[in-house]
């Protein structure tokens, strides 16, 4: 017999009550009572309950079958459900320190692996089960670059729960390097021209001379600017939850006219503690509507987006400074990230050629 219950906490105590008739925001469990032994089951929310108490009802009559023609059925005890096992890996996640996007993306994932999942128990997931799971991801629309990833997500997991290489890595699903883009000279001077307030200016002279990641810029204060020694430094910012992406904090030093720009700026908001901010004072999110916005006016066709900025900055500096440099100042833990980020000369501009026919 399998029941529904949802589990509540009433005058500071967790409790269990039979589910109501109506679904709701419930954290849900099934209790099962099989061969005298009752068992509590985590399901989560109540979308997963009619498919969880399917599966459930499934391995009941397996065993079943098995104890009435004398066969030696798995046992159940001790098993870890999908729910459960998902629940478990992101507390470690948590626990660890990972920065929040990084535990958003890891449930988004995972509860797209929960919908798809036709098993109950976390023992039952096998390589199969991961490749129809990408399949899966595919047909729903995903490109794939983000199959990929999102198998190599589901890989993690399951080496978390002791089950690694269910599938061999030259089996994961492929996807095709985009070509490394950045912007040139005469494209970055259309952003300019497109500009009609400071803040966009602004904007535009951090994205091109800092290297900055967005998140990295939204979260830029003024008390993170050395206006004496013209450097910027990447620091937590545990009042809004952020860190830096790896942890790591830097310092990168700029030009000079970016430095007057954040004075003057400064100067017209003395009580703003953000560079960017919105209008409740929090860290602004959608520097990037900025970004293509001003792309849209400036006619700028193709990719806009401010990883292309990076990109951009990469490939400038790396004509004038060591590959440590550029290393540093993006602030990647490795090199080879940092080569990654190189966009190729263009083929038809006119010193590339010059080079190319004085060979």
């Amino acid at each position: 017999m399998i029941s529904i219950y949802i589990r509540l906490k009433i005058d500071g105590k967790r409790t269990f009550r039979a589910a109501p008739a109506e679904p709701g925001e419930h954290e849900y469990w099934l209790k099962s009572n099989y061969s005298g032994r009752q068992k509590w089951h985590r399901v989560g929310r109540y979308d997963g309950v009619k498919k969880a108490k399917l599966l459930l009802e499934r391995e009941q009559e397996r065993n079943e079958a098995a104890r009435k023609y004398g066969l030696v059925a798995p046992a159940s005890v001790g098993h870890v459900t999908v729910a459960e096992g998902v629940e478990k890996f992101i507390q470690r996640k948590i626990a660890a320190g990972k920065r929040p996007g990084s535990i958003a993306s890891a449930r988004f994932t995972l509860g797209l692996f929960q919908e798809f999942c036709p098993c109950l128990y976390i023992d039952q997931v096998d390589g199969d089960t991961l490749l129809d799971f990408a399949a899966w991801c595919r047909k729903r629309g995903d490109g794939d670059r983000t199959v990929a990833n999102r198998f190599v997500s589901m890989a993690i997991f399951m080496k978390f729960h002791g089950k690694p290489k269910l599938v061999a890595k030259s089996d994961w699903p492929k996807y095709t390097e985009r070509r490394v883009e950045s912007y040139s000279d005469a494209e970055l001077a259309k952003f300019y021209a497109a500009c009609v307030t400071d803040r966009e200016r602004l904007l535009l002279d951090l994205l091109i001379h800092s290297g900055f990641r967005v998140g990295e810029i939204a979260h830029l204060c003024f008390s993170d600017v050395d206006f004496n020694g013209n450097k910027l430094h990447v620091q937590p910012k545990p009042q809004w939850d952020w860190v830096p992406k790896t942890h790591e904090c830097r310092t990168v030093r700029v030009p000079g006219k970016v430095i007057l720009a954040l004075s003057q700026w400064r100067d017209q908001h003395p009580n703003q503690e953000l560079i960017f901010t919105s209008r409740i004072g929090s860290p602004d999110y959608h520097l990037l509507r900025v970004v293509e916005g001003l792309a849209e006016r400036a006619g700028i066709t193709g990719r806009a987006d401010c990883h292309k900025f990076r990109s951009t900055f990469a490939t400038r500096n790396s004509a004038k400074f060591r590959p440590q440099d550029v290393q540093r100042m993006l602030g990647h833990r490795n090199i080879a990230t940092t080569m990654r980020y190189l966009a190729v000369s263009d083929l038809d501009d006119e010193e590339f050629v010059k080079k190319i026919e004085a060979a």
